[in-house]
């Protein structure tokens, strides 16, 4: 071996060992400060634990939200109301829903698998409540978004229900098997992650977030709270939540701006004659009624902006509303709302960002069904 080969090959060594050192590092931040709750659940069992007391849990502006939602679903007891859907239904308050025994188990970005799942869990522990508050989003029918991690979180819910009471007995079971992160209120350990979670582990994104943590060492400590809204994330004691008061309290241009640059959801394809999405919500609509629950269906508007440019990349609103509203005609279930803002007098000053119209907007929506 000659004296220049050497020379070359020993900065090469140097690089890749400095490269593995690196990874390394930076997988054993992440890992351990985790400032989403993406490998460790210390955090979010606290939160179920104030939950399940009665009282709201606060400082959740960045949370696993899913694996809280699944712990909840066969914890709370019975309840006479359940609000199902995405962050956009989360809005959702007992009061708005009229009071009563009512929780809310709707998570961001869900898909319609979610909301099942969800709700399988629920019915597995205490079976149908009287009513459903089913907040239905355009991606629901889409028959090629996925929130990334159903399976892993409430897989087996979706399957234990849709195989059972659904007509879908052709699902895999072993296609939904839950991961230890949500199966287990300790969490997974490091070689139990699967791959999309070794993937965030190495994120470089998720270290600059873990850095930011570290150095702040209090911002992801939940604790109880009687406040409703405040400077941080709150989960309210009936599974809604409200977003940090910064994040609402904004002006019509902000919202504007937040229209137009939020990446839309829900892209994809959608196929209302033949697809397999909406004859999947059709079944669970169905096995509601079966069991006797009062459905009630709800659609939120979208913020004017996002609302022009996903009609633009192709979401077929309208469609989606029509089939829907045909679909609750047949089974004398109420629809109530739409997608489009403009049908329901929806300006700007009604949202604070792409999707989430404001409380207030909610509570009229659902004045409006004769629901509070």
């Amino acid at each position: 071996m000659s004296k220049n080969f050497r020379k070359k090959k020993i900065p090469l060594l140097l690089l890749a060992v400095s490269a593995i050192l690196l990874a390394a590092a930076v997988a054993a931040v992440n890992y351990t400060v985790d400032p989403a709750g993406v490998f460790t659940t210390g955090e979010e069992q606290r939160a179920v634990e104030i939950l399940l007391s009665g009282q709201s849990a606060a400082n959740l502006d960045n949370y696993n939200e899913r694996f809280v939602k699944r712990q909840l679903a066969g914890s709370i007891g019975p309840v006479d109301t359940l609000a199902l859907g995405s962050s956009r239904a989360a809005l959702i308050t007992r009061e708005m829903a009229g009071g009563g025994s009512f929780f809310n188990l709707s998570v961001a970005g869900a898909m319609l698998q979610e909301a099942v799942g969800l709700y399988g869990l629920y019915y597995e522990s205490y079976g149908p409540p009287q009513r459903v508050l089913l907040v239905v989003d355009p991606w629901f029918l889409s028959e090629d978004y996925q929130s990334g991690r159903f399976r892993q979180s409430v897989g087996d819910g979706f399957y234990s229900y849709a195989s059972s009471r659904m007509g879908m007995e052709e699902l895999d079971g072993s296609d939904y098997q839950v991961s230890a992160l949500y199966s287990s209120p300790d969490g997974a350990g490091f070689f139990e992650l699967e791959l999309q979670d070794m993937e965030q582990v190495l994120s470089v994104s998720y270290f600059q977030q873990s850095l930011k943590e570290l150095f702040d060492g209090e911002s992801r400590k939940v604790h109880p709270t009687s406040l409703q809204q405040g400077e941080v994330g709150i989960l309210r004691s009936d599974g809604s939540y409200s977003y940090p008061a910064s994040y609402v309290e904004v002006d019509e241009q902000t919202v504007a701006a937040r229209g137009r640059d939020t990446g839309l959801i829900g892209l994809g394809s959608y196929d209302l004659e033949s697809g397999r999405m909406l004859p999947m919500l059709l079944s669970f609509l169905d096995s509601l009624l079966e069991d006797g629950v009062q459905v009630e269906l709800l659609l939120m508007p979208i913020n004017p902006a996002t609302y022009e440019s996903s009609v633009q990349q192709g979401v077929p609103m309208q469609a989606i509303e029509q089939a829907l509203g045909e679909a609750a005609a047949e089974r004398g279930v109420q629809l109530t709302g739409s997608f489009d803002p403009a049908a329901l007098g929806a300006g700007y000053g009604d949202f604070y960002d792409a999707y989430h119209p404001r409380p207030e907007f909610v509570r009229g929506l659902l004045e409006e069904a004769g629901i509070c």
